[in-house]
């Protein structure tokens, strides 16, 4: 990944938690977010489970899409997330990396969850692990809480489930963590939850 030039709002809002998780609040605008929600609205949805050849979903139930960089209409999305992700990578996180594939697009109706898992899967081969390792999870809320969806709170457990957190989202924020911390998405109860996620990657950790 070749990264776009990193300008960046000197008033950005930003939350820094050091070795836990970074949360952005006015990088995408409010415009910039209505037209992710139009361009995804016409992208075909699977069930989260089939990609992972699940018999039932009660780890994961969820619609997803997956969005790479072949239509000119998405360039100028990569390019904001890169700038995002180098900028923060570069200023508090220092991992190594070398870009990523795709984003995913990802609808929670009523009743779709994701359990508590990490995105970094250590149970694959060592050439995974050293070739396409993720060590990033970037996540933009696409709607409002408490107005387009209730429930599907993002918790992020940084010492046990009991004391997890929940992460404070609102339409427009980015969440940045580490993808060895373990996660979740709550139930959504009403209204359907809309996220678009990356995942960078790199060699493994030294």
């Amino acid at each position: 990944m070749s990264y776009a030039t990193r300008l960046v709002n000197n008033a950005l809002e930003r939350q820094l938690k050091p070795f836990s998780y970074i949360i952005d609040n006015s990088f995408f605008t409010q415009e910039d977010v209505g037209f992710i929600c139009n361009y995804c609205s016409n992208l075909p949805l699977r069930e989260g489970g089939l990609f992972n050849n699940e018999s039932n979903y009660s780890e994961r139930k969820v619609k997803l899409s997956f969005i790479d960089r072949k239509d000119h209409l998405n360039a100028w999305i990569y390019d904001k997330m890169n700038t995002l992700i180098g900028y923060y990578n570069d200023n508090n996180f220092g991992f190594d990396l070398t870009g990523y594939d795709y984003m995913q697009y990802a609808e929670y109706t009523p009743s779709c969850h994701q359990n508590y898992h990490m995105d970094m899967n250590f149970a694959l081969d060592t050439n995974y692990l050293s070739d396409t390792l993720r060590k990033l999870t970037v996540v933009l809320l696409l709607n409002e809480p408490g107005v387009d969806f209730t429930g599907g709170n993002f918790m992020l457990n940084l010492s046990s489930q009991e004391r997890a957190e929940r992460v404070p989202l609102q339409r427009g924020s980015v969440v940045l963590f580490p993808s060895f911390l373990i996660h979740r998405v709550m139930p959504v109860e009403s209204g359907i939850r809309k996220t678009l996620v990356v995942w960078p990657i790199g060699p493994k950790f030294r």
